[in-house]
């Protein structure tokens, strides 16, 4: 009678790597695979032979192939980005699964797009520029913003922030930069980017506010002008961060929000007269650059438009004002599949997908695992980008 519990043979430190690549412990393994956490220790030291079955389970644990397990050795993969998330003097936050997942995809997303490029004889290599942390970050802004070809007029046109971040990511998308929206912990990072693998890459988190993650896009994008990719918490409120975070930050600022445009309007003069600068004053200001009022805020002391002490006062203050706010947890709305897709890959990585599927580069099945969609969705992807093509808010 054949055994219910075959026992193979793999290389434990590929047990090991698969693991600690995840940023799992011994125990959620054990957890996982219902066992002690003495037995997968023997595991990852040799001692004991994992069982088949427990393989298995790990594979879709870990969302790897079972055939990453038999590998003769741990393979080589890219360093994770490096982490900006904590001010000086603070420890390292450890990254979650779910992030370390969300990066892994990324990544992998990012050598799709370099392959169908040299397939279709598209040059990957990024229309940014790059600078240094020398340099003043209101002129790098302001180079940059001449560059997209988004000008204030067309930017105080814009009826929504949603279409405010689409407009945004296009022109970024058309400086060969992917950018994509995903689902990570709001409270472990807000973006990331990535550099080396092919195209840049920018990861906006989709589940933060739209205006945050307007801030959070230019963020990421100065990093690809540093050439200093990494795992950010961008914040408009931070007042003593680390020189590349606060050079980001700046930059973001800047960039959506001109020194001209902000000093020279009358109402904005008239506020930083005024002892008492109401809230809704500020939101107000900040819905015609369709940001935060907290980036307004910022970009007044940046400017020194209002001194520090006062800055710091009403950071303090709202900061107070939101955690008196009772918790409310946000309902989820269902979104058609064709429009998540477009939502989360972007118009630049989809439309690559979809032209190398015309030219017969890649098939059906690919499509669908590239666009993480059915294909009887396909039509209504092509006709929202042709409706974003357009400009039309879709």
């Amino acid at each position: 009678m054949p055994r219910k519990t075959l026992e193979v043979s793999i290389n434990p430190a590929v047990l090991k790597w698969a693991r600690e690549s995840s940023g799992l412990s011994i125990a959620d393994i054990a957890k996982r695979v219902r066992t002690s956490t003495e037995t997968v220790a023997k595991w990852e030291s040799g001692e004991r032979k994992p069982t088949l079955r427990a393989l298995k389970e790990l594979a879709v644990f870990l969302k790897r192939p079972l055939a990453a397990f038999f590998l003769p050795e741990p393979p080589l993969e890219p360093p994770l980005p490096k982490d900006f998330r904590v001010l000086p003097g603070q420890e390292s936050l450890p990254l979650s699964e779910e992030t370390r997942l969300v990066i892994r995809e990324a990544r992998r997303l990012q050598g799709v797009a370099a392959e169908l490029m040299r397939e279709m004889g598209i040059d990957p290599t990024a229309k940014i520029g790059r600078t240094h942390l020398q340099t003043d970050p209101e002129v790098v802004a302001t180079k940059e913003r001449e560059k997209l070809a988004i000008n204030l007029e067309e930017q105080f046109s814009w009826t929504s922030s949603h279409m405010a971040f689409r407009a945004w990511r296009r022109a970024i998308e058309e400086m060969n930069v992917l950018v994509f929206q995903m689902r990570i912990p709001l409270d472990e990072a807000r973006g990331f980017s990535l550099v080396d693998g092919g195209p840049p890459v920018i990861v906006v988190n989709i589940a933060d506010s739209i205006n945050a993650r307007i801030f959070t896009l230019f963020h990421e994008y100065a990093h690809l002008l540093l050439g200093t990719a990494g795992v950010c918490l961008p914040e408009a409120t931070f007042a003593d961060e680390e020189a590349v975070e606060r050079f980001c930050n700046h930059f973001s600022g800047a960039l959506l929000v001109p020194r001209d445009a902000l000093l020279e309007d009358e109402e904005i003069r008239a506020l930083t007269r005024s002892l008492s600068i109401s809230d809704l004053q500020l939101e107000q200001v900040a819905a015609r650059f369709r940001v935060s009022k907290q980036v307004i805020w910022r970009r007044l002391q940046v400017l020194g438009a209002i001194p520090l002490k006062r800055y710091r006062a009403k950071l303090q203050q709202w900061e107070e004002q939101e955690s008196q706010k009772p918790y409310r947890k946000k309902l989820a709305f269902g979104v058609h599949p064709a429009k998540r897709s477009v939502l989360q890959k972007g118009p630049l990585f989809t439309s690559l997908v979809l032209e190398a599927k015309n030219l017969e580069i890649i098939t059906y099945s690919d499509v669908s695992d590239y666009l993480s969609i059915k294909v009887k969705h396909l039509d209504q992807v092509r006709s929202l980008l042709q409706v974003q093509e357009r400009g039309v808010n879709a």
